[in-house]
């Protein structure tokens, strides 16, 4: 998924809930991998954030007011 996101040239990606640190910082360290392994680099740089005190209403807002390169559509992705 996270290679996917990196192709489409997702701009943003917005964790929240429990553990979510933890699964920002595996997405980071995909991106990197991900990165090496091709030889790729995207510009900008995909933003990650980690919200554990946040609901999915409080960071579709906050996405939702990303400017310049980190702007445009947001859509919630849920893992179970």
């Amino acid at each position: 998924m996270v290679v996917k996101w990196f192709e489409e040239n997702v701009g943003f990606i917005g964790v929240v809930g429990e553990d979510c640190e933890r699964i920002h910082d595996i997405i980071d360290d995909l991106t990197i991998d991900y990165e090496e392994r091709t030889g790729t680099t995207r510009e900008p740089v995909l933003l990650t954030t980690w919200h554990n005190d946040e609901t999915v209403d409080d960071v579709i807002e906050f996405a939702s007011s990303l400017s310049d390169e980190y702007e445009g559509p947001v859509e919630v992705v849920e893992l179970a």
